[in-house]
């Protein structure tokens, strides 16, 4: 597999969810726009 591949969430044995569904976490959605604007900003770039 070729291309960029990007870690949105973890869970642990002993979590019941996914680190984002977590109050003090950044939730899925504003991760995955901060990772669709850092990639925007490198297309910009080149």
């Amino acid at each position: 597999m070729k291309g960029e591949k990007y870690k949105l969430g973890h869970k642990r044995p002993y979590w019941r969810t996914f680190n984002y569904k977590y109050p003090e976490q950044k939730q899925l959605k504003e991760r995955i726009i901060e990772i669709l604007e850092n990639t925007l900003e490198k297309l910009i770039m080149e």
